[in-house]
């Protein structure tokens, strides 16, 4: 089986090429485009994220969560009513003000 190819010679020449000058100004024209596609999606995305955490925070803060306000009342009893450590050895939790004054009346100002 023979397939007639012509060889390629090395002393042909190209007659068609790009200059240096237009893969310059055509590289610098892309570059550019990109550039400046790239700038608008980040600012477009982070605009989105802004207005979608500030939506979600804002839903979220106007419709308050029955199990943080039980942790919160909880935590506010503790803090400021009297209730049992230890009945047995009488030790009491007395509110935070009035544990605070008596550290200072026991211990001083620390000065």
């Amino acid at each position: 089986m023979s397939t007639d190819v012509a060889p390629l010679h090395h002393h042909e020449e190209i007659t068609h090429h790009e200059t240096d000058e237009q893969a310059a100004s055509t590289v610098a024209v892309v570059s550019v485009v990109v550039l400046l596609f790239v700038a608008v999606c980040t600012i477009v995305v982070i605009s989105f994220a802004q207005w979608w955490l500030e939506r979600v925070i804002d839903e979220r803060l106007q419709y308050p969560v029955p199990e943080v306000e039980a942790l919160r009342s909880y935590e506010s009893e503790l803090l400021h009513g009297y209730t049992w450590v230890d009945r047995d050895k009488g030790l009491v939790r007395v509110p935070i003000e009035q544990g605070m004054e008596k550290v200072l009346e026991t211990y001083g100002s620390g000065r």
